[in-house]
This record gives structure tokens, C-alpha cells and sequence, in this order.
């Protein structure tokens, strides 16, 4: 993996971590999480006017990854509404990561090398222990059922994005029409489903929403420059390194307790993250 492909998916993972963050602390996240996706829209909009249209042959892609991407926002708020955001983030990523390495693997012909093979069971492994220990005792696993769908769901927009980007052109043209879809979906299961809960947000959530969906949007195009530079499960594992600046974020910033299971999972996930460069 060239030093520009990793230090943008880093950048990303960065700003995803603190994207997450700011999210889960708002009083609703399932509505704060719709109306972000509605003005990344607008800030799609705006960069469209830029950018100009991707390749046509995308098209059928940003179509499917429309309804991917709709239903991330959705089924997001849904698991940070009802499960703790330990649980949520290193599950529905490490789960996110499995699947599409699976499928890249039998649908795509991508084939990793050992090292490369390594460096993702690495970081599925890390998450998956930062996950189990960031349960607390007798916590019940509430949010399970919408964390396994999203898991499945970024997987969904993971591949069929790796695809419909390669064949775009532009990255940036290409992340610029899939926010404005997202919208127009978002925007419609709004007003017949959710408006009562928008309209709750109030005028006061515009700035928040807009800052989120400003780090979304910049998450998402430096993932898809990505992708169309380095094989879809080397990028896809090295973007959920996230999880290693969720937990340095909750732990300095909120204030989040620790364990040694927790820490370790976090140290397994930054030797993965570590190794990328020397194995795609």
C-alpha cells in the first residue's frame, strides 16, 4: 500500500472516530443521523458544481449505493439508539471487514497475500476483542440486531462503492452524487416517516448536522480515492484503525473506564494498521 493511500484512509479514520463520537452524544441519534445525511446532500450539491458528473458506466453502481447509503444512516442511529457505542462501533466495523474480504475474495478475484491476509484477520481480531470487553457485566445486548444489519449494509456500499469508483473517474465526482442520492432517499422516508422527530431537532441542531456531515463526506471521499488505488479488504480493515482513536477519544474525552482486554484489542488493531504498508 503506497504512503498516500495510507495516510488518507488514516485521515479518514480519524475524522470517523471523532464523527461517531459527536454523533452518540447527541439526545436523538437516529434523527440527528438522518438529517446528516439529508446535508451531506447539500454539500454533495455544492461539490457537484465542481466536480461535474462521474463516468456514466458508474451509474448502475451509485444507484445500488444509493440505497446503501440510506440505509447506513438509518440502521446507524437505530444501533447507537439502543446499544452502547463500545459495542456498536468495533462490532458492526470488525463484522463490515469479514464480510467484504469475503466477498472481495469470491466476487471480485481479488487475492491477498499472506501479509496482506494477516493484516486483516489482525485487525478483525482486535476489533473483535475490543468489542467483547468493552461490554460492561451484565449488560444486556441490546442493539445487537441493528449492529449485525449494519455491519452487513457497509459491507453492501463497501464492494458495490470499490466498483462503481473504479469505473467513475473522479472519486470526488463520484462521492458528490452518492451524498445527493442519499438525500433525496433520506429526504423522502423523512417526510412520511420521521418528521415529527426532525422537527424536534429544532434550528438549533443545523450547525451540529452540518459539521457531521461535513466529516462524513470527507471520511467517504478519502476512502474512495482509496479504493481505487489498493484492494478492497487491505483498505476496508485499514479504515476501521478508527476503533484505535474511538477508544483514545472516549478515554481521554469522555472519560471512558479501560480494561486490559480492551487495551490489547486496541494495540492488536495499531500492529495491523502498522503492518498495511509493508503488505499490499
Amino acid at each position: 500500500m503506497s504512503q498516500v493511500v495510507l495516510i488518507a484512509v488514516l485521515a479518514a479514520a480519524v475524522i470517523d472516530a471523532l464523527m461517531h463520537l459527536l454523533l452518540k452524544a447527541d439526545r436523538d441519534c437516529h434523527a440527528m443521523s438522518i438529517l446528516t445525511g439529508i446535508l451531506g446532500g447539500v454539500l454533495g450539491l455544492v461539490a457537484l458544481c465542481f466536480t461535474g458528473l462521474p463516468d456514466a458506466a458508474s451509474f448502475p453502481w451509485l444507484a445500488l449505493s444509493i440505497l446503501w447509503g440510506a440505509a447506513y444512516w438509518l440502521m446507524l442511529g437505530r444501533a447507537y439508539d439502543s446499544g452502547a457505542l463500545g459495542m456498536v462501533f468495533p462490532i458492526a466495523r470488525g463484522s463490515a471487514v469479514l464480510l467484504s474480504t469475503l466477498v472481495a475474495t469470491v466476487f471480485m478475484a481479488e487475492r491477498l497475500s499472506g501479509a496482506a491476509l494477516l493484516t486483516v484477520l489482525c485487525v478483525v481480531a482486535g476489533l473483535g476483542l475490543v468489542a467483547l470487553t468493552a461490554l460492561p457485566q451484565g449488560m444486556r445486548l441490546r442493539g445487537l440486531g441493528p449492529t449485525l444489519l449494519l455491519a452487513l449494509v457497509i459491507c453492501g456500499y463497501t464492494i458495490t462503492d470499490a466498483l462503481g469508483v473504479r469505473a467513475a473517474g473522479s472519486a470526488t465526482a463520484y462521492c458528490a452524487v452518492l451524498y445527493i442520492g442519499n438525500a433525496v432517499v433520506l429526504s423522502l422516508f423523512a417526510a412520511t416517516r420521521e418528521k415529527a422527530r426532525i422537527r424536534a431537532l429544532g434550528t438549533a441542531a443545523l450547525p451540529r448536522a452540518t459539521l457531521l456531515a461535513s466529516m462524513s463526506i470527507t471520511v467517504y471521499g478519502l476512502v474512495l480515492f482509496a479504493l481505487q488505488q489498493a484492494p478492497v479488504a487491505l483498505v476496508a480493515a485499514l479504515a476501521e484503525s478508527s476503533i484505535v482513536f474511538t477508544a483514545a477519544l472516549g478515554y481521554l474525552w469522555l472519560r471512558e473506564p479501560t480494561r486490559a482486554g480492551h487495551a490489547f484489542g486496541v494495540l492488536v488493531i495499531a500492529g495491523g494498521v502498522g503492518m498495511m504498508h509493508f503488505a499490499g
